[in-house]
């Protein structure tokens, strides 16, 4: 039978939302893995909003807490994770590091969470450092960590992207995450996250940026296993 719009958004989204937590379930056997989809961090427990329906990085983090002590939540994407906050911000267990370029959906972080608005591409890198090394030294150890890796950071983006935040600074920065989780051992699971084709970027050029992603946790999972 043919479905329905209802009927193709509710199982969009709960398969997009499964996918997250498979890849969450993946991870804890194999050390790195991904949810090709995204979609997940500005929906509430009662609402979605900003193109996104359900919170598969909550839920996933909720469901894996019962196997996990302490699982991390890092999202780059371009715009604040507030749905994500507003839903783990009372869990014991959930962590939350957030480095955004955007003030769109800000929140008033929580004990468990850092959130950082950077503007300029020069200070980017050592932002999000600055906040993996915080985490290291004043957070417990993670048996999971969940990572919101978006793309709408980039210059040619028009939702979000600002100038100088180019292809070799993104890469920098998936390198980073995905090397400090390896080197710590800490299991991570990945989506794809924001990015939106537009004047100025193609839908090739958005697919090669989400490459970086996959190439970097593909280069990281074999550095995890020496």
């Amino acid at each position: 039978p043919v479905q329905s719009c209802a009927e193709y958004l509710r199982n969009r989204a709960l398969s997009t939302c499964g996918g997250m937590l498979a890849a969450g379930r993946s991870a804890l056997e194999c050390g790195v893995s991904g949810c090709l989809a995204s979609g997940f961090h500005h929906a509430r427990r009662d609402q979605g909003g900003g193109y996104c329906t359900l919170n598969g990085l909550a839920v996933s983090a909720y469901a894996l807490s019962e196997s996990c002590k302490h699982i991390l939540i890092i999202d780059l994407d371009a715009h604040c994770g507030g749905g994500t906050h507003s839903i783990i911000k009372d869990h014991p267990q959930l962590w939350q590091i957030d480095v955004s370029v955007n003030n769109y959906d800000q929140y008033t972080p929580a004990l468990r969470c850092q959130l950082s608005i950077e503007t300029e591409a020069n200070r980017y890198l050592k932002t999000v450092w600055k906040c993996l090394k915080q985490a290291e030294e004043e957070w417990p150890h993670f048996d999971l960590c969940l990572y919101n890796a978006g793309m709408d950071v980039h210059e040619d983006c028009a939702n979000g992207g600002l100038a100088g935040f180019d292809e070799f600074l993104i890469s920098l920065r998936e390198e980073m995450v995905f090397q400090w989780c390896a080197e710590r051992r800490i299991p991570v699971a990945y989506c794809l996250a924001g990015g939106y084709k537009g004047k100025r970027l193609s839908q090739k050029k958005l697919i090669d940026l989400h490459r970086l992603t996959i190439l970097s946790a593909t280069n990281n999972s074999r550095r995890g296993e020496n």
